[in-house]
């Protein structure tokens, strides 16, 4: 693999000099294969390195992996092969795990320690594959108070330090980077929490940083908000339902709060990517050729129209980004999922150097 990725690549249009930072979100699955087609899209319009690279929950997977050096190429071949439920264990019946789903929400208040699989295939894979802490990656989780904690190569601290002085109490470290990986992916009561130096974590994307947390890269390194590329999943079709609303606020009593989850907007000047994938739920680990593909095209798509829209693609690669986005858009937007050709975005991807052939 080529060295972990700690300097921007020259050439953005706007400005040669600036360091550009990229923030993965949560997302479950979603989220994984979001992040490829991102990266993908990083790839062709010239973003191969960026000043840090973080994520949370979903997002904190491909992160790590693009972070140490694992190029677009090899994590879209990693993605589109990986059987993603292979990631988990399962320590319950369909029953009890249809349930913890069901009681997702509830558990992001209770905070229960126990889950109904546990993630330590994905976290064997990720020490696997990043044995030590690349430079410029980080991530968090959520502590049972609810507040986030902040893992880099530095060690762990709790995100609104803005020394990075002040760890948590009792906290020995480091962690492997498939521990914190782990711990950012641990949605309570369906992934086991990880207990380390007597602490219980949980997912990264439930504590006070959000969704698709920024906050660590502006109080951290005083990053502007402009120097910030966020890709944001958006919340699951299925928590507009009525009937999971409703059925939220039965099991609370009207005591749990909002259900929406917390994500970046771009009032302040960060660039926010937010594809559509709505042909399956996030929590979906058993995917089909055809859904991998349609959420890696559409991430791919939205980053580089995100891209083009703010100025950034490198001029010599803009020809070949606009070239691919517009014709998976023909693809993409004019089929149904259950039509939709996965075999001509893996060619069309191909034919412009992303082959998962072997």
């Amino acid at each position: 693999m080529s060295d972990p990725k700690t300097v921007v690549s020259e050439g953005a249009q706007r400005d040669a000099s600036t360091e550009f930072h990229a923030v993965f979100g949560a997302g479950g699955s979603k989220a994984i294969l979001g992040a490829v087609g991102a990266i993908a899209g990083f790839d062709v319009c010239g973003f191969t390195k960026f000043a840090t690279i973080g994520g949370v929950s979903g997002g904190s997977i491909p992160a790590a992996l693009f972070a140490n050096g694992m190029s677009a190429q090899e994590l879209l071949m990693l993605a589109v092969r990986a059987d993603f439920s292979k990631f988990l264990i399962a320590k319950s019946g369909w029953l009890s795990r249809a349930w913890a789903m069901l009681s997702k929400y509830r558990y992001e208040r209770t905070m229960p320690k126990e889950g109904v699989y546990s993630a330590k295939p994905l976290r064997d894979l990720v020490d696997l594959e990043v044995p030590s802490w690349p430079k410029g990656y980080w991530t968090m989780a959520t502590s049972m108070s609810g507040h986030s904690v902040l893992f880099t190569h530095e060690g762990t601290f709790w995100n609104w330090d803005k020394d990075g002085c002040c760890k948590p109490d009792g906290f020995e470290g480091p962690v492997s980077v498939g521990t914190a990986v782990n711990a950012s992916c641990a949605i309570p009561g369906i992934i086991d929490a990880v207990e380390t130096s007597g602490w219980y974590l949980f997912d990264g994307a439930i504590g006070d940083a959000g969704n698709c947390p920024t906050a660590p890269l502006h109080k951290q390194l005083g990053v502007k908000p402009s120097q910030i590329i966020a890709f944001d999943i958006p919340d699951d079709m299925i928590k507009k339902a009525r009937w999971l609303r409703f059925l939220w606020h039965l099991r609370c009593g009207g005591t749990c709060g909002n259900i929406d989850a917390t994500h970046p907007t771009e009032d302040d000047g960060t660039i926010v990517i937010s594809p559509s994938i709505d042909s399956f739920h996030g929590l979906t680990f058993d995917l089909s050729y055809t859904e991998k593909w349609h959420a890696i095209t559409a991430s791919y798509i939205a980053t580089v129209r995100r891209l083009d829209k703010a100025g950034l693609i490198r001029p010599d690669c803009k020809d070949r980004a606009l070239a691919l986005c517009r014709e998976l858009e023909k693809v993409s937007f004019t089929k149904g999922i259950g039509n939709y050709p996965s075999g001509v975005a893996r060619q069309l991807f191909a034919s412009h150097g992303f082959t998962t052939d072997n």
